[in-house]
């Protein structure tokens, strides 16, 4: 077997067998580099409650915590893995650990196989979160999140309600859109540029999400990122400003804590949280001012 190839297998709601209705409610993953079992689910099932009221929910994560069990036994046994090279011995090895081939509603769907391009399988599992289980963290109060579009918009609004004349293309201290191109065939794109001295970029990061992974995935992102940047902005004289929100969810919050210690090492980055974000714009606009027709 290619070990820079895992599977995984998903766990399936199938409510009606007859109407083949199936919600994808979770995620078997077996890394063959590693020998390792994991099991992805949503944090929590509203889009399943919302679709079938009667669901026994508490039967479900019952179920969850039965396979999470299982998993920690079955990783320091690796040589039962032995045989996963086929697809069939695979599945097998699922009915018996885990859930029968039957016609409950719970049922383990087909084999399915991806690259392993990278050796962090955080990165790989959050992955399969968002594919999967994006739906899951829509809530009824979900537009209440500050997502980029929402944080650049606000600051777009902050510097309009400031200044309305400022913010046009004719202002030649401004810059929409902007792109930078450090070296062939890499291009990095900001959102706004402005001039005061040196050339700010500016690029919204939210960090408004459901998952502490989310958090450390965008916030290793982005440091590398700007880390590979620094000298280049050295060179041009640019700065980076992040316009940074923070989660709603206080479970969240010392791991956002780390990420903002984390982006602020790259010596060219500042970051603006939501509540600078008024303070920043009036800088904003006072920069965008001292330009002359």
């Amino acid at each position: 077997m290619n070990n820079k190839i895992y599977k995984y297998c998903l766990l399936q709601y199938r409510h009606s067998q007859f109407l083949g209705e199936v919600l994808n409610i979770g995620v078997l993953v077996y890394y063959p580099s590693f020998q390792r079992l994991v099991f992805l689910k949503p944090e929590k099932l509203l889009r399943l409650k919302f679709a079938y009221p009667n669901i026994q929910e508490k039967t479900i994560k019952i179920y969850f915590k039965a396979f999470e069990d299982r998993i920690k036994n079955l990783n320091v046994q690796p040589e039962l893995f032995s045989n996963f090279d086929s697809d069939d011995a695979f599945k097998k090895f699922i009915f018996k650990e885990f859930l029968p081939e039957d016609s409950s509603a719970l049922q383990f769907g087909d084999i399915k196989k991806a690259i392993q391009f990278i050796d962090d399988l955080t990165t790989i599992e959050n992955q399969l979160y968002h594919l999967y289980f994006s739906a899951f963290e829509h809530t009824l109060n979900n537009y209440n999140r500050l997502d980029e579009t929402h944080l650049l918009n606000k600051y777009k609004s902050l510097i309009k309600s400031l200044d309305s004349s400022v913010y046009n293309k004719e202002n030649k201290r401004l810059f929409i859109d902007y792109e930078i191109s450090p070296k062939e065939g890499e291009t990095f794109k900001f959102d706004i540029g402005w001039k005061n001295g040196s050339l700010n970029l500016v690029k919204p990061v939210s960090f408004d999400v459901q998952r502490n992974e989310t958090i450390q995935n965008k916030a290793y992102k982005f440091y590398g990122q700007f880390l590979d940047l620094e000298d280049y902005a050295t060179d041009k004289n640019i700065r980076f400003d992040l316009l940074i929100a923070k989660p709603k969810k206080k479970d969240l919050f010392k791991t956002f804590d780390n990420a903002i210690s984390l982006l602020s090492k790259p010596k060219k980055v500042k970051l603006i949280e939501e509540s600078d974000l008024e303070s920043y714009s009036q800088k904003t606009v006072a920069a965008l001012n001292l330009f002359e027709n």
